[in-house]
């Protein structure tokens, strides 16, 4: 636990018995990844800066202390040399930090330009920030390159009409395309987004724009699971939409889009939908993949049974934030974030980090399917409705006086 000023020199200045570990990238990842939450950016980069400038210049005349001097030329270079490696670590994979601040990139170019003549790995912070101000584009924080698939995506099955209906689309090519809207959103959401609990923030549309997408997507597919069961007033048609809503749940449980499976079933298991005993009981043969979802998203031992899963799969998949979310968040609040008021709590930044880290690696293999326009373009402008003129549909479809005492799965 240290002051803000000198965990800056902890980790980056020589100081640390994590420079001579195997573990010193893992230490200069999780502290680009949260220092934004206990000091700012550009006093980060000043101090490198300064500590780098302070051992470029190697003083060889200690009079009658030949070895000392040479040790402590030794020493500066590789204080110099760790910096830098640093400084591309940090530019590479957090772009997006230089890229919307314009005092962090004008501060990283001039230190750049002006220590050109160095050579050595300035060379290479140089030829790195020539190639990402050229490109300017970003992934999350890093910039992968384009993922080589070693087979063809699975032909697509394309509606037969341009603009589909619910019933027009294949419910397996359905999950599929859902999955990749889905993936895309996540893909999206930065490190910074998931620190302090922005997302809760006043200002949260600006500091976690694409968290918030993603929750207001899960919303918005809640809500059209949960329209597309009750507007249907007849029995029979109202039954193949429940059938069509539990075939998605198994075919998105088999791409690992487990926010989808999360979505999903929230409309099922809405209050409108829930009440229909009828039509559940019309639909039987949905019972065992919704049962299936129910045990794998209840939050019984802090959703014990999604976690194993998560653990159990490899990527390809996406991953239900609410839960990440909420592990964020008893970290934030049960942890200070210093210690005696003056000390930061590296020990609570290290629990943060692993957890966003634990995302990212989810973040780096997408999907082999072909995208679907026509389905997308469903997906995006489904009809909806609120809670309550949902509840008022139901009540039309299944007035109280025919509710039965059958069961429903997943309670």
């Amino acid at each position: 636990c240290i002051t803000r000023r000198r965990t800056v020199c902890f980790f980056f200045c020589g100081c640390s018995a994590a420079y001579v570990s195997l573990r010193t990238a893992s230490y200069v990842d999780v502290f680009l990844l949260t220092c934004r939450s206990f000091t700012d950016l550009v006093t980060v980069l000043s101090m490198l800066i300064k500590t780098y400038e302070e051992n470029a210049e190697i003083d060889t005349t200690i009079v009658g202390k030949k070895i000392l001097s040479q040790q402590l030329a030794v020493c500066q270079k590789r204080t110099c040399l760790r910096i830098c490696n640093i400084l591309r670590r940090w530019f590479d994979n957090f772009f997006s930090d230089f890229d919307e601040n314009p005092d962090l990139l004008a501060l990283y170019t001039s230190f750049v330009s002006a220590h050109a003549q160095d050579g050595g790995p300035i060379n290479l912070l140089k030829v790195s920030l020539e190639k990402k101000l050229a490109v300017k584009g970003g992934f999350g924080d890093a910039t992968p390159p384009p993922h080589v698939f070693n087979l063809p995506p699975p032909p697509p099955l394309v509606p037969p009409t341009p603009t589909p209906s619910l019933h027009d689309v294949d419910t397996l090519e359905l999950a599929r395309q859902l999955t990749l809207v889905e993936y895309d959103m996540f893909q999206k959401v930065q490190s910074r987004e998931l620190l302090s609990q922005s997302w809760s923030r006043k200002e949260k549309e600006r500091n976690s724009p694409n968290l918030i997408l993603v929750t207001r997507h899960f919303n918005c597919v809640s809500s059209w699971v949960c329209f597309s069961v009750v507007r249907e007033m007849h029995l029979r048609r109202r039954v193949a939409v429940l059938r069509k809503f539990a075939k998605l749940l198994e075919e998105l449980l088999r791409l690992n889009n487990f926010n989808g499976v999360f979505e999903v079933f929230s409309g099922l298991k809405s209050s409108p939908v829930a009440r229909l005993q009828a039509t559940w009981a019309e639909a039987k043969d949905t019972y065992r993949i919704v049962d299936k979802a129910a045990t794998l998203l209840s939050p019984c031992n802090n959703f014990a049974a999604y976690r194993e899963c998560m653990r159990s799969v490899d990527p390809p998949g996406v991953p239900y934030l609410g839960v990440h979310m909420q592990d964020l968040t008893f970290v934030e609040e049960g942890n200070p974030d210093k210690i005696d008021g003056k000390y930061v709590n590296l020990s609570k930044f290290r629990m943060v980090a692993a957890i966003i880290q634990e995302l990212q690696q989810w973040q780096l293999k997408p999907f082999n399917l072909t995208p679907v326009s026509a389905i997308q373009d469903m997906i995006a402008t489904a009809e909806m409705a609120t809670e309550e003129q949902c509840f008022d549909l139901s009540l039309q479809a299944e007035p109280k006086s025919r509710a039965s005492a059958g069961g429903v799965p997943g309670q």
